[in-house]
């Protein structure tokens, strides 16, 4: 049954509360438009319907459950149309999508230069677009059934979490918002009790995927490749600079996510002429830039800067609205600025009161100490320059300003500063970069658009599509050999070992160089975990297949060795004596990790 109740979680959390919505909202869209409309604001609407239930302390088991039957029996009568239209109108649907997207990629038409070059970056990016979604869902796979591990996501979010299923609002969260913990709290509310965390983990990867994949969906509608070349940024940036904070439970991507969406949306309005949609889409932004706002503090960014978006976009890029819908527009944006507005208002007050503590000044001082640097704007120089992704992007984006339109001048100019306050504020962690990073990327496929199509004004004014293929593979050759002298044997060669640290297992890997980091060069580890093909780790092994339990007697007696890496096929003898080891206490568990093969790390207290 616990089965069934977190796939009932996982569904209240991402679709139950945004269908309903939906319906009220009456936006115009495709499929994936209204599911990353769906999901969005039902955690958002959920979020307010847990801090609102444990602020009258009525959020329990049996209140959620009454929600839910509510919310199936609203959704039943609902879309009782869209219920009956036969199964033949969603394979049409489904057909349609399916060509909107082969023609996008493999048009039909004029067979002139500028056309083929495009077919070709077309495929290119339709490759390269791909390997990014599959990867995000190898990520959502992968992590399927796993736990939260990481120190932030154990002690703290998922933590508030379990004190949200207490019915509670968690007071020593300084000013960290509660979205995520809140929508955690559900699961744990149904199954009655907080100890299964795969479906409050199994929605992490999820942010991730909706991203990218709301990039893919923006090309095929608007018919622009740039939000393709955006989507091939995006997903190293993410991965270089979240890692593995895509999920496991750190809520930044999950800010970025609801960054992308309260942008997506007036992106979206830019391709219509209707303005009641535009005041539709604009106010299902705003919901989502509250969203970011009690998603984390960089969130409030975001609900800052979006009012003053919007409204660049209705006065400067000639789409004005009537007073009553902008009066309208305007209410809506103060009513939703409640969502969040609430919450720091909350925290605040209870700062006041002596109950919390900001914490803001903890974290700007270990900023600084982390660069220790002499200035402030040494430590922002710093902070940025270690990055090339940063600095070669802002360069990219200045050579283009002039360039852009006045939407894409709004969005830099606003986001900018942002880069600069991390530097000050949060550089003691990249994540902190994570509603920046969606921004950057679609500014930057922006402006490399924009320098393909001055190239492209190039050729036509000298023709040099038309030059002989030797001076191609001249050009080619002559930029491979100053590669040459870029690309140094030391680079190479740390490049070599940063990839052979992730082979097989990048989790236990990264778990072993830890172990052996804070205990020296005595570490030595009982395992038949192939550590010899690891750089650095050779000479900490133990090699033992756990099958021999007379041998294995033998290892366990030697003091030098004190942890055990343990496979999950062991000798039965084998597998009973650590059993009772660890039931004594002697032996300790310290993680069971799943990823690639499962093994289990011990570390040996106490020997008879």
């Amino acid at each position: 049954m616990d089965f069934i109740l977190g796939i009932l979680g996982i569904t209240q959390i991402t679709l139950l509360p945004g269908l309903i919505l939906s319906k009220f909202l009456r936006f115009q869209g495709n499929l994936f438009d209204k599911v990353l409309a769906i999901f969005g604001t039902s955690l958002i609407a959920n979020y307010c319907a847990v801090f609102l239930l444990s602020a009258l302390g009525i959020y329990t088991r049996i209140t959620l459950g009454v929600a839910i039957v509510g919310e199936l029996i609203a959704i039943f009568w609902l879309f009782q149309n869209e219920l009956n239209a036969p199964t033949r109108a969603f394979l049409d649907d489904t057909q349609h999508g399916i060509n909107e997207v082969v023609h996008f990629f493999f048009p039909q038409g004029q067979k002139n230069s500028v056309s083929i070059l495009y077919y070709f970056v077309g495929i290119m990016l339709l490759l390269l677009s791909a390997r990014s979604i599959l990867w995000a869902l190898a990520i959502l796979i992968q992590n399927l059934g796993t736990v939260f591990s990481s120190w932030d996501a154990v002690v703290s979010w998922n933590n508030w979490a379990t004190i949200w299923a207490a019915s509670q609002i968690p007071l020593d969260s300084h000013f960290y918002p509660q979205l995520i913990p809140a929508n955690w709290s559900i699961t744990y509310i149904l199954l009655g009790s907080t100890t299964i965390q795969f479906f409050a983990k199994g929605i992490m990867p999820l942010f991730t995927l909706m991203i990218l994949a709301g990039f893919l969906n923006l090309a095929i509608q608007t018919k622009k490749y740039y939000f393709l070349i955006s989507l091939v940024l995006l997903q190293p940036l993410l991965e270089n600079f979240i890692n593995n904070g895509l999920y496991n439970g750190y809520v930044d991507i999950a800010v970025a996510f609801f960054t992308f969406a309260a942008i997506y949306f007036p992106l979206k309005a830019r391709e219509t002429y209707d303005k009641e949609q535009h005041i539709r889409l604009y106010i299902l932004g705003a919901i989502f830039s509250a969203g970011a706002a009690v998603t984390k503090q960089t969130g409030v960014y975001m609900a800052l800067c979006y009012p003053i978006l919007v409204l660049v976009i209705i006065f400067l890029t000639g789409a004005p609205l009537e007073k009553r819908q902008l009066r309208t527009l305007l209410s809506w944006f103060v009513l939703i600025s409640m969502i969040w507005v609430s919450w720091y208002a909350l925290k605040q007050i209870q700062i006041l009161m002596g109950t919390d503590r900001a914490n803001i000044d903890t974290l700007i001082s270990l900023t600084a100490s982390t660069y220790e640097s002499t200035s402030l704007f040494q430590q922002i120089m710093t902070a940025i320059g270690q990055h090339w992704e940063l600095i070669v992007f802002s360069i990219l984006i200045v050579l283009t300003f002039a360039w852009m339109d006045r939407f894409y001048k709004a969005l830099t100019i606003l986001f900018a500063p942002y880069l600069l306050l991390w530097a000050w504020m949060a550089a003691y962690d990249t994540r902190n970069l994570a509603i920046f990073l969606p921004i950057l990327a679609l500014i930057s496929g922006y402006s490399i658009d924009k320098l393909l199509h001055k190239l492209i004004e190039m050729n036509e004014k000298t023709k040099l599509l038309q030059a002989p293929i030797y001076i191609l593979v001249s050009l080619i050759l002559l930029a491979l050999f100053g590669l040459n002298f870029m690309i140094s044997p030391l680079k190479l060669l740390q490049r070599q070992v940063d990839l052979q640290k992730q082979i097989f297992s990048p989790t236990k890997n990264q778990l072993l160089y830890n172990l052996v980091a804070e205990n020296g060069s005595q570490t030595r580890i009982l395992t038949n975990y192939p550590m010899s093909y690891l750089p650095e780790l050779k000479q900490y092994q133990v090699r033992f297949n756990f099958q021999d339990y007379n041998l294995f007697l033998k290892y366990v007696e030697n003091p030098e060795i004190e942890y055990m890496l343990v496979p999950n096929a062991i000798d039965g003898k084998i597998e009973d004596y650590i059993d009772a080891e660890v039931n004594a206490g002697n032996y300790q568990i310290i993680v069971k990790d799943k990823q690639w093969k499962v093994f289990t790390l011990i570390k040996i207290l106490n020997r008879q």
